[in-house]
Order: C-alpha cells, then sequence, then structure tokens
C-alpha cells in the first residue's frame, strides 16, 4: 500500500528531510500485510503530515493523518544522515543493526503482539522506504501521550494500569528489554489504560522454561522499581503473580519456584569483588562521613 504524504504549512524542516510529494512504498523486508488489502487501482493515498512531535535517538516522529487508519504516528529515518552514527559515542548505531532492529520490531508486533494490537500495544501499520531508499517509515496507530521523557510519577491508579500492560506482553512471551518513560503512552479511551511501545530491542520468551519467566520477572520488578518507585519490601520476586510461573514445566516447578523465594535472595551471598569494593566505598566514605547533617 504505497501512498504521497502532504506537509502542513505549519511542519518546520527537521533532520527528517521531508518534502510534500514523497511517495512511500512497503519496504521489501517489511511482512505487514494491510487487511483489508489495497486494490491497486483505488486512488493514491495521501497522507496528511500534521506535526513534528519530537526526535529520539534515531527516529523522528510525526502527526499525521491516514485515510484508512485516522490518527498516527509516523516515524521517520533518513539514512543517508542517521543519527547515533559516531563510533565513539555511546547512543552509537551501526547502519546494519537499524533494519535489523526494524526487522525485530515488526516481527514482535506481528506475531506475539498481534491479538495485543490496539489495547496495550498500537496498531502496527507497517514498514515503508521511498523509492531511492533514501527515507524509512514506520506507521503505528496513534495511541496516547508519553509519559516520558525523563522522570514521573504515577498515582496508585495509573500505576496498577502501568504493571498490568507489562504482566500482558509479558504473558504473550515478550521481554520488552527498553524500559523507559518515552515508551509508556496514557491512553483515555475508552477507559484509562497504559500503551508499551518501543520494542525494537525486545525479544521473545518460553512462558514454560525456567530462565525465560525469571527474566519476565526480574523486568517487572524493574518497572516498579524505576517507573513506580515501588518500596524494596514490595518488590520481590515472590510476591508477583503466580500467572508469571503457571506455565513453567512440571519437573521444573519445584526448583523454580525456590529460586525465587524471599528466603532463596536471602541466602545468596554476595560476591568477593563486590564486598571488596563496598568496603573500599566505606573506607573512602565512612558512615560518620556520609550521614553528616
Amino acid at each position: 500500500m504505497s501512498f504521497t504524504i502532504h506537509l502542513s504549512p505549519d511542519c518546520k524542516s527537521t533532520r527528517s528531510r521531508l518534502s510534500s510529494g514523497l511517495i512511500f512504498s512497503p519496504h521489501p523486508l517489511s511482512s505487514f500485510h494491510p487487511d483489508p488489502p489495497h486494490s491497486p487501482t483505488a486512488e493514491p493515498l495521501t497522507l496528511q503530515v500534521k506535526k513534528h512531535l519530537c526526535s529520539g535517538y534515531l527516529w523522528d516522529f510525526w502527526l499525521a493523518h491516514h485515510p484508512t487508519y485516522g490518527k498516527v504516528i509516523f516515524i521517520v529515518l533518513y539514512v543517508p544522515e542517521w543519527p547515533c552514527n559516531e563510533p565513539d559515542t555511546w547512543e552509537y548505531i551501526p547502519y546494519e543493526k537499524i533494519i535489523d532492529e526494524v526487522k525485530n520490531e515488526e516481527e514482535i508486533y506481528l506475531e506475539k503482539l498481534r491479538d495485543l494490537q490496539g489495547t496495550v500495544v498500537p496498531n502496527y501499520h507497517g514498514f515503508y522506504r521511498t523509492s531511492d531508499d533514501l527515507h524509512w517509515a514506520i506507521i503505528l496507530q496513534n495511541a496516547g501521550y508519553a509519559l516520558g521523557p525523563g522522570l514521573a510519577t504515577l498515582d496508585e491508579e495509573w500505576k496498577g494500569h502501568l504493571y498490568r500492560a507489562y504482566e500482558t506482553i509479558h504473558l504473550h512471551g515478550v521481554h520488552h528489554g527498553d524500559i523507559d518513560t518515552r515508551h509508556i503512552l496514557f491512553c483515555t479511551k475508552p477507559q484509562n489504560h497504559i500503551v508499551l511501545v518501543g520494542f525494537r530491542r525486545s525479544s521473545k520468551a518460553d512462558m514454560t522454561v525456567g530462565k525465560h519467566v525469571r527474566s519476565l520477572m526480574m523486568e517487572m520488578l524493574d518497572v516498579r522499581r524505576r517507573i513506580g518507585y515501588g518500596p524494596g519490601a514490595q518488590v520481590k520476586l515472590h510476591l508477583l503473580p503466580a500467572t508469571y510461573y503457571s506455565r513453567v514445566k512440571a519437573e521444573d516447578r519445584e526448583e523454580f519456584m525456590q529460586s525465587i523465594s524471599d528466603q532463596h535472595w536471602s541466602e545468596v551471598s554476595t560476591p568477593e569483588e563486590i564486598r571488596a569494593s563496598n568496603q573500599e566505598m566505606l573506607n573512602f566514605f565512612p558512615p560518620s562521613h556520609l550521614f553528616a547533617n
């Protein structure tokens, strides 16, 4: 399903280097197929690009209107000048890895998260490119407003929505892999809920394999600590819902349950090198110094 873009007069020039009249077609590596299919004899589609929302590390995000999908987020990369292309910087992404991440994200949306689209994840509408391969683009449903970037606090209601959203993708076998307030969207229609995005670094998990389940549970603890600011006494593996480990193989269940028990973690000794580092810090900053008024 190809389309032409038309930029609103208010759109400012950005690193995307977009201009009205650019034609985007499905990328040959994309597995997305619209439902229902777009007839080749139908009138060409025009994507109305309304506003530049923000620029991420790599992609630019635009608010747009699609004649079939309605309000969407048009996510664009100008390939010849892709950001994060300096090898000596922490955010460096090799050119070859960009397409791998796009393919991975699409696969996650179209396989593991297919049944969740339009609920805790947005509807995915494909991966596209211009004929000269200078521009790549992804189209997602406009599903809400980002909590980030930066630090943010949530009340108890929204914390509950956040934890349920992560639990839902986890139980569908997806390890998100990129917890960040930028990837958490508020949505209030038809009722309050959280929508998760940013699956380019995600991985698949087998809910019958203990180490996979533990990895998902550890990510949930991360969410509760870093976004929910949960108190330590409540952020523990054995306190997470039993739905996480209900499908672990029967022959492995007892060992798995022991591995996540509170008693097990209280008995895990700190590695010698970490104890030595901690002692060195205490010698340099004794408690009397650390807690002095």
